[in-house]
């Protein structure tokens, strides 16, 4: 970790920013992926405690970014489809959502805009499946925790919201959130990391949550990630019809890490966007 960004964690630590804790459904389910002998049951019975969680995961399982599978009859049937390990990933993430919530319309616009982005890294990831091969639920979680700190921040400083207004009302747009963070002496990369490691997220998806913004990473994996990230987040871009400065300053080196030229670009802009 650089000076700066040691400077930044410790105002971060500084600000009595409230990092949330894993959810009681969360531990009970690593309690459970923990054992020795893993109770596949026991696992689908805990999560059928939870609707809202249940219903997303069927609706996950069915999609192209896992293999484009028919829906599921049952919640065992998503976990023999998917795999443990998947349905963990997806699980904290569909959490981590219910966890950073709150009045104002800018949550569910965030959310609205998270989601798309994790569907496009997860189309992402399994287009470039042969040169970076990434975990499909690593891909998803790492989609919806990487700009994570945003939500926290905003929680935690009510002119935060202020930088992602646009006009009136409740409109809202993606700024260069950086400006945003130094404003505030804080960063919601760093915040999204803490997120990630107090969720016990695997060390490269915290590190690429970290480094979402960079350019220049030095492990494959993580820089792998990185790019699905900054690729995905410049479709959304497009979709919505506004301009991406942070694209064309990560894309030389995004596309170097997903082993992509142009005319792979233009063709996944052309079928994504």
């Amino acid at each position: 970790m650089s000076d700066p960004e040691i400077f930044v964690t410790s105002q971060v630590l500084d600000s009595s920013i409230q990092i949330p804790s894993p959810p009681t459904l969360l531990n009970e389910l690593n309690a459970l992926l923990d054992a020795p002998d893993v109770n596949l049951k026991r696992v689908a019975e805990l999560l059928a405690r939870d609707a809202g969680i249940t219903a997303l995961l069927f609706k996950l399982s069915a999609s192209p970014a896992f293999g484009g599978r028919k829906a599921a009859e049952g919640i065992d049937q998503v976990i023999s489809l998917l795999g443990l390990s998947t349905v963990a990933d997806l699980v904290r993430g569909l959490l981590l959502r219910a966890s950073l919530y709150g009045n104002s319309p800018f949550y569910a616009w965030f959310w609205e805009r998270s989601d798309e982005i994790a569907q496009l890294a997860g189309a992402v990831a399994a287009e470039r499946r042969n040169f970076i091969r990434l975990p499909p639920g690593h891909v998803q979680m790492a989609a919806l925790f990487h700009d994570c700190g945003v939500a926290i921040l905003a929680a935690r400083f009510p002119g935060y919201i202020d930088y992602f207004r646009q006009g009136a009302g409740h409109d809202y747009h993606w700024p260069r959130v950086q400006e945003a963070d130094a404003c505030f002496n804080t960063s919601h990369a760093v915040v999204g990391n803490m997120v990630a490691r107090h969720w016990k997220l695997p060390d490269y998806v915290c590190e690429a949550v970290r480094l979402h913004h960079d350019n220049d990473i030095a492990d494959r994996r993580v820089a792998g990630l990185v790019a699905t990230l900054q690729l995905a987040g410049h479709l959304q871009r497009l979709r919505a019809m506004k301009s991406s400065e942070a694209w064309e300053e990560n894309k030389a080196s995004a596309l170097a890490s997903l082993e992509m030229g142009e005319a792979d670009l233009q063709d996944m802009v052309e079928q994504l966007s």
